[in-house]
């Protein structure tokens, strides 16, 4: 989510969409929940360009969110089916607060997850969560629709992303790389992982346990680490924000947030 002004939040919520949110009198509206005729589903993560007054967004996958056996919609299951069967439907969007349009800046992305403007909103990054990297979209100058690869090769399963207040980025990743992967070529092993993993509740055992958050330049190179490398503190990091001097990182698989003084 981001603030549009002191009172307007907007959302992405992987049910509704894109929606706006008053903190005052509470009232919901949805901004963008289909494109081009067809449903939004799995809206995942957002920044805005004030000065061009547009929002850009990601959708994860086409598929809708799937429901937990315990009652409820799971993103952590939709994430676990969407890697099994090699989903690329994830997409980046861009919605215009003008005109309430929206439309369809990236396509075929194997699970589009965080989103950040560059500086003087040249550019868009989008992160391709089982991609292992943070591509680039030109929206000025001469590369103006152009896509390129800002890093890639990481580590880690990279998750949300942020500016930073320094001009660079902060970039979550969510769980390091599982020697699972090696194995998983086969249609058959991935679909028993897979199965196993959701029906059996495996996913805490399976996945390590760290915190790992990212700092990146505007040209993609690493310039600071921060690690929890038992996931005492900070613990499957998702989503970072950077505030008053210090890093707060919500935790994909707790109830609660980290915070971190720089």
């Amino acid at each position: 989510y981001h603030y549009l002004n002191s009172d307007i939040l907007i959302v992405c919520d992987s049910l509704k969409g894109l929606i706006e949110v008053n903190t005052k009198t509470h009232a919901l509206r949805i901004l963008a929940n289909s494109v081009d005729g067809k449903p939004l589903n799995y809206v995942n993560d957002l920044d805005i360009d004030m000065e061009d007054q547009a929002i850009y967004f990601t959708s994860s996958a086409t598929q809708v969110v799937a429901h937990n056996p315990l009652g409820f919609y799971d993103t952590m299951r939709s994430y676990l089916l969407n890697k099994m069967a090699g989903d690329t439907t994830g997409r980046l969007l861009r919605y215009d607060l003008k005109s309430g349009r929206t439309e369809v800046l990236m396509a075929d992305l194997w699970f589009a997850n965080g989103v950040a403007m560059g500086p003087g909103g040249d550019y868009v990054l989008v992160v391709e969560t089982n991609g292992f990297r943070i591509l680039r979209k030109w929206l000025k100058g001469p590369k103006t629709g152009e896509v390129d690869v800002l890093i890639d090769k990481l580590p880690g399963y990279p998750d949300g992303m942020s500016r930073a207040s320094d001009g660079n980025f902060w970039v979550c990743l969510v769980a390091p790389l599982s020697p699972l992967l090696r194995i998983l070529r086969p249609r058959l092993a991935r679909h028993v992982i897979a199965h196993a993993a959701i029906t059996l509740d495996l996913t805490k055992h399976i996945v390590k346990r760290w915190g790992c958050v990212l700092k990146i330049s505007p040209s993609g190179e690493i310039l600071d680490v921060l690690m929890d490398p038992n996931g005492e503190a900070a613990s499957t990091v998702s989503a970072v924000t950077e505030h008053g001097g210090q890093l707060f990182m919500g935790n994909l698989q707790g109830d609660y947030v980290s915070a971190y003084r720089l």
